[in-house]
């Protein structure tokens, strides 16, 4: 078996403040949400998916 380590690389945000009230769903309330890529990760490759390169 192969031991892997995970590391996180980011974040999400949103302007809720408490996630005991949130709404769980779009047509519930929710809000958009964003992630946050921590500045020590390198940019995708140019090779990358289109999807991987969208957040940059």
């Amino acid at each position: 078996m192969t031991d892997y380590t995970l590391r996180p690389i980011g974040h999400v945000e949103s302007v809720l403040t408490d996630p005991a009230t949130a709404p769980r769903q779009p047509d519930e309330g929710a809000p958009p949400a964003w992630l946050v890529i921590d500045d020590h990760v390198p940019p995708p490759s140019t090779d990358s998916p289109p999807a991987w390169t969208s957040w940059y």
